[in-house]
């Protein structure tokens, strides 16, 4: 009867330990990402915003788009404007981005540290499109070749 006894307490114990452990991560929830663009297919020449968002402030966000590189420091947030290239046919490029926060954030205990972390490279994939009618150069009568 104790050996039962014993074991149920036990497995009480156990399941108590995962309620509060649960109910300990549902109220510090892990650093999340996320990048955004105004415009998945822009046509070339053309730009487009991308915008990153976190739920922790980044001591830098790095946002990268063919050659072009854009930093965000000290914030949660921010967004940068990315020009296309002229193209002849459809192309598909991606835009990336990174943050590099502090990891010991929010963490307990005297003796704090910084822990710098990153967070996963995201991605957002945008098609770039060629212009219709002619160059591009239009005056606004539909032949795209005016100046």
């Amino acid at each position: 009867m104790k050996k039962q006894l014993r074991a149920l307490l036990a497995v009480l114990g156990a399941l108590a330990v995962l309620v509060v452990g649960a109910a300990a991560a549902q109220a510090y929830p892990g650093p999340t990402f996320k990048l955004s663009v105004s415009k998945h297919v822009v046509v070339g020449g053309n730009p487009f915003t991308a915008e990153v968002t976190a739920n922790v402030s980044c001591t830098q966000w790095r946002i990268w788009f063919q050659d072009q590189t854009a930093t965000v420091s000290d914030a949660s947030s921010g967004s940068h404007s990315f020009s296309t290239p002229v193209v002849h046919k459809r192309k598909h490029d991606v835009v990336h981005a990174q943050c590099t926060f502090d990891a010991s954030a929010g963490a307990s205990g005297t003796a704090m540290r910084v822990v710098a972390a990153k967070s996963p490279v995201l991605s957002q994939k945008v098609t770039i499109l060629p212009r219709k009618n002619g160059n591009g150069n239009g005056n606004g009568n539909g032949n795209g070749n005016g100046s």
